[in-house]
């Protein structure tokens, strides 16, 4: 007996036409890379508001006694990368500048984000730490309280042995 070949059908040829012609007109619709000054100082302005509202983020997350200086230290290259876009808008490289306002504004972004889990998980840590002053105070105050009574008896009963130790001895012998 003989195996029968089958052939699995060849894909036509004018789907790839299609999606090149798909491309080609997508590609003159969104010229590539071509950011203008407008755009530039838009993302650089957007850039530096979502700065303004990290910092304060920071702020908030340092009030309430979180570590910060991770996020500092992150918000500062940020700063650093939005200097270096407003540098590359003032050469007139609009394109470039565009895309380091807009990183920029991804790390404010993502530094706000953790700014506000470490504000709070801090307020929980401060919430933690109330709880077990309030209710390890009982507790440590029972205990100075029985240290205290064991002490005094201790000395009450050193007392009472020297006292039951010294001698009787009449006044006028001498």
């Amino acid at each position: 007996m003989e195996k029968e070949k089958t052939m699995a059908p060849k894909p036509f040829p004018s789907f790839a036409l299609a999606l090149l012609f798909a491309s080609a007109s997508l590609g003159s619709a969104f010229p590539a890379g071509q950011a203008t000054k407008q755009e530039a100082m838009e993302a650089i302005s957007a850039a530096e508001e979502s700065s303004k509202g990290t910092f304060l983020l920071i702020k908030e997350a340092d009030r309430e006694g979180g570590n910060v200086s991770a996020l500092a230290k992150r918000f500062n290259a940020a700063l650093e990368l939005l200097d270096q876009a407003r540098a590359l808008e003032a050469e007139s490289l609009h394109e470039q500048a565009s895309a380091l306002a807009q990183e920029a504004e991804r790390l404010f972004d993502a530094i706000g984000g953790d700014a506000v889990a470490l504000r709070e998980r801090a307020a929980e840590d401060a919430s933690k730490r109330r709880t077990a002053a309030i209710l390890g105070a009982p507790f440590a105050a029972a205990i100075i309280a029985l240290l205290a009574y064991f002490l005094a008896r201790f000395w009450q009963k050193s007392r009472i042995r020297k006292v039951m130790g010294m001698r009787v001895e009449e006044a006028g012998q001498r």
